[in-house]
């Protein structure tokens, strides 16, 4: 993620977290959201679902599962009341451990979902490296000024957002292009009927779950907040869903703006990146178009 301008507050948008799944509770929040029933289209219906596992979710990271950091914090304070305890009772301490030891593995997976670091995958405990990987990422990130077009330097997060948006918008406007008439039937047909029969064929379940098997992961996810782990774990709840949403997508020949939208994100080409064109911009995408 980009972090535009000075350092002021933002929203930060729902982010599916990996380290969620280590909670006992954390399936039946899943469940109860998915078992939710919405009138209209089969695509509307998929996306109906996933913004009610989206407010569950939040909430109940919110009320349940709170933050790692708090989880750490009162797991090391725990295990020291039962250390100075003079009772001496080693099953309080060995469940003290294990506790502790749970919410530091749930550290480690959630710095490790930050870092987006995909050639580390055994050994011990990684949360330093993993931590210092996002910092170092961020940092290189940050925008905090932009040299414009005329060689005068921009501050501040508005600023720097009319920059770019004026600077992308003159780089990315559309030509415009003519034709001659007459073009038709120039190229022979490279597709037979055959071909073309087996092309409009409506897609099998497992070729949609294959679709989703070939998807890296660990990938930044979409606007929607839902990686590609998320499908992968959930698959037998939400496998109705998904097939039903792309055969649904296939019939219609239509995308509705909620499975294309993307979130930009301006990543810079070089070391200490100062004008527009230092940048270039990549679309994320949600998983669901990306299975489509």
């Amino acid at each position: 993620m980009v972090t535009l301008g000075d350092k002021e507050k933002i929203r930060k948008p729902f982010r599916f977290e990996n380290m969620w799944t280590r909670d006992l509770n954390y399936f039946w929040v899943i469940k109860r959201a998915w078992q939710s029933t919405f009138q209209g289209d089969l695509m509307r219906n998929f996306n109906h679902k996933l913004i009610a596992t989206k407010k569950n979710l939040a909430k109940w990271n919110q009320l349940h599962f709170r933050s790692i950091h708090d989880q750490i914090r009162l797991a090391k304070a725990k295990l020291q009341k039962v250390e100075l305890d003079t009772l001496n009772d080693f099953k309080r301490e060995l469940q003290a451990r294990k506790n502790l030891n749970e919410v530091l593995k749930r550290e480690e997976i959630f710095w490790k979902q930050k870092s987006r670091i995909k050639w580390l995958r055994e050994g011990d405990r990684s949360t330093k490296f993993f931590h210092a990987s996002t910092i170092i990422r961020r940092r290189r990130n940050y925008i905090s000024t932009l040299k414009s077009f005329e060689g005068t330097w921009t501050y501040g997060r508005e600023s720097i957002d009319k920059l770019f948006l004026e600077g992308f918008k003159k780089q990315f406007m559309p030509a415009r292009t003519t034709f001659p008439n007459g073009l038709d039937g120039l190229l022979d047909s490279s597709i037979s009927e055959q071909q073309n029969e087996a092309l409009c064929l409506i897609l099998e379940a497992t070729e949609i779950e294959e679709a989703l098997n070939q998807i890296n992961s660990d990938k930044a996810s979409g606007s929607d907040g839902f990686p590609d782990s998320f499908y992968k774990l959930h698959w037998e709840i939400i496998k109705t869903d998904v097939v039903a949403m792309v055969k649904c997508f296939f019939e219609q020949a239509r995308m509705p703006h909620f499975l294309n939208r993307v979130n930009i994100v301006l990543i810079p080409k070089k070391e200490n990146a100062g004008a527009i064109n230092d940048y270039r911009t990549i679309a994320l995408c949600n998983i669901a178009y990306k299975i489509i």
